[in-house]
């Protein structure tokens, strides 16, 4: 696929490599339009994106990829949510490609066959974490330079594209969902770790204070004496008499002969 363009060149023109005029304005100050314009295109991306993620038309394709079978039995459309979502992607890739031809000058069909560019696309959003918003982001940060650094020591000899082969075979086994998921759950099941703790630590002081309590309950409900005073005979002779109610009432009991 690669070469195709090429070996179509000899039969239409359409199919070579095309030259852009090149931008107008001072070389000094040559790449701030582009990179302000790839800013706006970044903010729009992911304004498009997290309207998307949170709206009804999102959960949809949610229901799509998790089963397209059983949405379409549930009576969604699914070929119109699938090409709209092709659509809005394309729009969004397109203008990124446009900006970048007039940075470069030129376009060449070879460029979309680049076999560095076809690994390294995917490799941003496995490595950040696909479906999330910052994930991808996360991975251009760390792909892009990496990559670049790869191509400069090893480029010539054609190593580049083996060590992003065995880059991406890592990541899909070391970090099959990327590094934001992972850390999210990670962070979530510390969280959860934590609060178990605490509540175990809630349990035990609660345990120990009801022990302290029950143990202060039962050396309270011992029996008591309680006062009785007897009188016989007229004479009266205090004595005491263990009795089982825990309350500290007297009483007086009168004995006739």
């Amino acid at each position: 696929c690669a070469q195709l363009p090429n070996l179509l060149s000899g039969i239409t023109t359409s199919m070579g490599e095309v030259s852009l005029p090149i931008p107008n304005w001072s070389g000094d100050t040559y790449n701030l339009p582009f990179y302000y314009t790839s800013l706006v295109l970044l903010c729009i991306a992911l304004s498009a994106s997290w309207y998307i993620r949170h709206s009804k038309y999102g959960l949809i394709l949610l229901a799509i990829r998790d089963d397209e079978e059983r949405a379409q039995g549930l009576g969604v459309k699914v070929r119109p949510y699938k090409l709209g979502a092709y659509v809005i992607s394309a729009i969004i890739v397109g203008m990124a490609g446009a900006m970048n031809a007039y940075f470069l000058g030129f376009i060449s069909p070879t460029s979309a066959f680049d076999r560095s560019t076809n690994i390294a696309t995917p490799l941003m959003a496995f490595l950040g974490g696909i479906g999330t918003l910052s994930g991808p982001l996360l991975g251009a940060l760390i792909e892009v330079p990496l990559q670049q650094y790869i191509t400069m020591q090893f480029g010539e000899q054609g190593w580049d594209l083996i060590l992003y082969g065995v880059l991406f075979l890592v990541i899909i086994l070391v970090l099959p969902d990327g590094i934001i998921p992972t850390l999210t759950r990670r962070r979530l099941l510390r969280k959860f770790i934590l609060s178990e703790k605490d509540t175990l630590e809630i349990l035990s002081t609660t345990s120990n204070d009801i022990s302290i309590a029950l143990s202060q309950l039962s050396s309270s409900s011992v029996p008591q004496e309680t006062s009785v005073q007897i009188v016989s005979n007229d004479i009266q002779q205090p004595y005491r008499v263990p009795s089982p109610i825990p309350h500290h009432r007297s009483a007086q009991i009168t004995l006739k002969n």
